[in-house]
């Protein structure tokens, strides 16, 4: 004779099937939603890439060119390069200092921005204090190798740049390296006269926490690198340089390729980006997915065992 589970018996094997779906399903989702994060974040990274403006550098011979980025965007106006890093991009100028925080050197919406000149200043760097302000990423993209230069040793074996503006290559000697609030007028004021000079640069020289043995002076143009601290809501991390007439040459030796633009490079950058994450960003989308089979061998199990 045939046996009939009870109702009850039949209405929670229902209820406790459809919780196990929506779990799994919620769990595969987040799992789908932790893979288009990683995705994105390599979109935005790879964008704010240097090697993307590799063709629009001046003085290379490539595809494109430094006119060809200028008409594409008139602010842009110069180009900053800080040897031994991945600071090597095109800088620009705004009627303010906020259109360049979501807007890249092309003039094309972008998280990662560009580097820009304040406001206040003048791009031929006329003014004795010239501040850059650039994001601070991952991997070094954009401003993020900033507060590198906070160690001593590094500032030692990373000494020059090069300024590239009024169509002339300019050097960089690298001063010092300091953090400073965001609010604070003795660092970001805008000296546009001799007045106060010497008073800004021992100010400078004594908040620095790393500085080399270059000599400055109350005649020199300082360039300030300004970038968000990782540590401080209202922190900045600077590092000073002045300008000088002469260029010196670029010792360290680059691996990049030359990409017409900052479309996404369509090579290793997935490569590259997976080499980059730390191990630790890749637990939760792990970790969702060990769920989801621990769920299913559970329910395979308990199916067994009636």
């Amino acid at each position: 004779m045939k046996k009939y589970r009870p109702i009850g018996h039949f209405i929670i094997h229902v209820l406790d099937s459809a919780v196990n779906v929506c779990i799994v399903t919620v769990l595969f989702f987040m799992f789908l939603s932790g893979l288009y994060i990683l995705w994105y974040s390599n979109q935005i990274y790879t964008a704010a890439a240097s090697v993307n403006y590799t063709a629009y550098r001046p003085n290379t011979e490539s595809s494109l060119s430094f006119e060809e980025l200028e008409k594409l965007n008139p602010e842009v106006f110069g180009w900053l390069n800080i040897y031994g890093t991945q600071i090597d991009y095109p800088i620009v100028q705004g009627e303010d200092n906020e259109k360049y925080l979501n807007t890249n050197a092309e003039g094309n919406y972008s998280l990662s921005g560009a580097l820009f000149l304040d406001y206040e200043n003048s791009p031929d760097f006329s003014d004795y204090n010239s501040i850059i302000f650039g994001h601070h990423m991952d991997q070094g993209a954009m401003f993020g190798e900033i507060d590198l230069f906070k160690d001593q040793d590094f500032l030692d074996t990373h000494r020059y740049g090069s300024l590239y503006y009024n169509h002339s290559q300019y050097g960089l000697e690298l001063v010092c390296y300091l953090d400073a609030d965001a609010y604070d007028t003795s660092v970001y004021g805008i000296l546009h006269s001799e007045n106060g000079r010497e008073e800004y640069l021992n100010n400078i020289i004594g908040k620095s926490l790393a500085k080399s043995d270059v000599s400055v002076f109350a005649s020199d143009q300082l360039v300030l690198l300004s970038t968000c601290s990782t540590t401080s809501t209202n922190g900045r991390h600077i590092l000073v340089g002045r300008i000088t007439e002469e260029v010196q040459p670029d010792t360290f030796i680059k691996e990049e390729t030359i990409n017409k633009g900052t479309g996404i490079d369509s090579g290793n950058s997935w490569i590259q980006y997976l080499r980059n994450l730390g191990g630790w960003i890749w637990i939760i989308p792990l970790f969702i997915l060990v769920l989801i089979i621990l769920l299913l061998l559970y329910r395979k199990k308990r199916r067994k065992d009636r």
